[in-house]
């Protein structure tokens, strides 16, 4: 998204003034002696695009029902698009003519990008490049974490990385026998040398269901040699029996 044009209608001390910028510029320079307004209009960039926060400090001259700010922009494609952002719970974009306009008219500008980047890594103001090189100053040469902590305001970056750091050097560090990480893998070793001694064998398996089957075998074999003797010894009971019927009817047929 480039910025064609920065109407400042009615914010701060402002009324009626513009900034027009040439299409075929790469840079664009505004300068101005003190007090002039730069920082205000730098605001007015970040409130024309993101809305005016609850309270803001531009409404020394104007009420706030009356802040008014204009811009045309235009997109990567060179298609313009000319809007107004009035201060308001809802409905804040508005056409020429106050009319509303759908409140994601610039989503398709904007992207991702929220406020808050956007004011801390393309509307940075002398404020803000102050604490973006305390932020390079404070990270102890972490040059890349610094950059990114000035440019995205997520601050804390580097304390956050020494904790993970450190978090980390308590679970392992090499040749370092106290660290949890070793005192769980010696375990697990420990237990996988165990498994090992105690496991059966794919051949050792074979056997046993090898002696199973054969024993199986033989339990059959003797079950039925089990019924075979039964068998036998209940016919020579009814052998018996029959045997000593007779040698009754014997006896008494010599005693009669």
């Amino acid at each position: 998204m480039r910025l064609r044009r920065l109407d400042l209608e009615k914010y701060g001390a402002f009324e009626g003034r513009s900034l027009v910028f040439r299409p075929d510029a790469a840079l664009h320079v505004v300068y101005g002696p003190n007090e002039a307004g730069k920082t205000s209009a730098l605001a007015a960039v970040s409130d024309l695009l993101f809305g005016f926060g609850q309270r803001t400090d531009f409404a020394f001259r104007y009420a706030t029902g009356d802040l008014r700010l204009g811009a045309t922009i235009c997109d990567a494609s060179g298609r313009e698009l000319s809007f107004r952002r009035r201060k308001g719970n809802k409905a804040t974009l508005v056409g020429p003519d106050d009319a509303p306009l759908r409140d994601d008219l610039l989503a398709g500008h904007l992207g991702s990008l929220t406020r808050d980047v956007f004011e801390r890594a393309f509307g940075l103001s002398s404020a803000a490049l102050r604490d973006g090189a305390e932020d390079l100053l404070s990270a102890d040469g972490e040059s890349g974490a610094s950059l990114f902590a000035a440019a995205s305001g997520l601050r804390g970056v580097e304390d956050q990385r020494k904790a993970l750091e450190a978090e980390a050097d308590a679970l392992f560090r090499p040749q370092a026998s106290t660290r949890r990480f070793n005192e769980e893998f010696r375990r697990y070793e420990a237990a996988r040398r165990d498994v090992a001694t105690h496991e059966l064998g794919a051949s050792a398996w074979k056997r046993i269901n090898e002696s199973i089957e054969a024993l199986e075998a033989r339990h059959a074999d003797l079950d039925a040699k089990l019924k075979a003797l039964r068998t036998d010894r209940a016919r020579v009971e009814r052998l018996g029996r029959a045997h000593r019927a007779a040698a009754a009817v014997d006896e008494g047929m010599r005693t009669s």
